[in-house]
Order: C-alpha cells, then structure tokens, then sequence
C-alpha cells in the first residue's frame, strides 16, 4: 500500500522546492512565446519529475537548446543539452547558492544568467527532506493519469496538463466554447469559459493534498449538488469541490471524482 502524503512534513520541503521552480520558470518563460493562459511559465510532468520541455535560450547572436528538469527520483535539478546534463544537487541550499551553481553552468555556455534579487529569504538555507519527493512524485503520476483520461473523452478544447510552480499544482482546462459576457474577447483567459481540474499538495485553507475542480465564472448554484463519496464544496476564498489525496488512491475513484 503506497504511503499518504502528509500536508505538514511535506509544506516545508514544498516552500523550498516553489522558491527554485518559480524562479527558473519566470527565467524559460522569458525566452518562449506569450502562450494562451501563460503556458509559457508552466512545467510538464515527465517520468522522475517536471520539465520545462525544450527552450531555446539565447544571448546576441548564440543559442542553445535546453531543457529545465526538477528530478525528484535523484533530488537534482537538471539543465540538459544536446551534448550534456548538468546537475545541481537538491538538499536545501539557499536559492541564491542554488542560482550560483546553475549560472555559473550557463556561463559556460555564454547564456544570460538568471537574476535574483537577495534578500534574507534567498540567502539563508531552507528546510527540505528529499526522502519525501519520490511519494510527491508518484501523486502527481496518479492526477496526472485521471487528468489524462479525462482530457481524451473532451471533444472540446482544453489545456496541456500543466504544473504551476506560484501555487505547486497540476492541472488541466477545459473551455466550453462559451464567451463571457461584458469580458474582453482578446484577453483569452478572462473571457473563456472554463472547469479547472487539479491536484493541489495542500496550502493554508486545506491542509492535505487534495483533487479539486473550480470553474470560471463559478455557478453557485452547483454548491446544491451532490458530490462523489469523501469530496465536499470548499467556499472559503473561492468555490469549488475537494477529494483529499489521503480519502482514496485508487484512479478509476479519482476520474470518477473529476468527471
């Protein structure tokens, strides 16, 4: 039987983990294409972790293809060419000791490093705990898998299945077709309707690793109906409806929950 997450020995290690995907996600999105809903900044699932998937970065006339890759398997952080992987160990160093490491590989490459600003929360060590990454890794396996079965039964348009390091959670968009009314047509994001699908590791308000799916804009109407087995409505701060990770593992439940 797979361990359940704990949302409190975990928060420490995520804190940590959100400080150096932010900042290397703000640093790809930089050299990529304005993507709709601000793809650009979100990372993709792969076998031991996330990746950024391939970006081309350059500085005046050089470039070089890479991918940005948080490995949770061997707790590194990776930046891989087409010629080597470079690596970066994930224990907790403070984010600037982090950015050294990783600009001084980028030197080498004659690329632009990635800027920070220092402050106390940058330069002292952080709490993190790498025995927990692989059990984060095979939740996100799980949501992943229900989010996938899920996107190929939508004829509609939706979204990739994006990680989104600012909140540290996965999730998945579907638009009905539908045009908000009094909203601006060319602000894509604010105009669409749409459901959002996700696997949260757990925040302030719901202290667990959770499954949810919000809309936008929200009927609250829907809080009247009756959900799956273990879920509840969440109405504090915004609306939607909650599985905890830790109610079930079992996938056919969980795509039962998003359906």
């Amino acid at each position: 039987m797979r361990e359940k997450l704990n949302y409190d020995s975990i928060k420490e290690t995520l804190k940590t983990l959100r400080l150096y995907t932010n900042t290397v996600s703000a640093y790809k999105a930089k050299h990529l294409p304005h993507e709709k809903n601000w793809e650009e900044y979100a990372f993709r699932l792969y076998s031991k972790g996330l990746t950024s998937t391939p970006v081309f970065v350059t500085n005046e006339n050089k470039g070089e293809w890479l991918d940005f890759n948080f490995n949770f398997i061997e707790s590194v952080f990776e930046i891989v060419t087409s010629k080597e992987t470079f690596t970066v160990e994930l224990k907790g160093q403070s984010l600037l000791e982090f950015l050294e490491q990783t600009n001084g590989f980028l030197k080498t490459l004659g690329l632009p490093l990635i800027e920070e600003e220092k402050d106390a929360e940058k330069i002292n060590p952080l709490e993190f705990r790498k025995e927990l990454l692989e059990n984060f890794q095979e939740a996100l396996r799980n949501a992943y898998s229900a989010l996938l079965k899920l996107k190929s039964g939508i004829l509609e348009e939706t979204s990739s299945i994006n990680f989104w390091p600012h909140h540290f959670d996965l999730s998945m968009l579907y638009f009905t077709g539908k045009i908000i009314e009094g909203t601006d047509t060319a602000d894509w994001s604010a105009s669409r309707e749409q459901i959002n699908f996700g696997f949260s590791m757990g925040d302030e308000e719901i202290q667990a690793p959770y499954f949810y799916v919000t809309a936008y804009p929200f009927p609250k109407a829907a809080l009247e109906r009756a959900l799956t087995k273990g879920a509840f409505w969440h109405n504090e701060n915004w609306f939607g409806a909650v599985l905890k990770y830790g109610d079930t593992l079992e996938l056919s439940f969980i795509f039962e929950f998003f359906k």
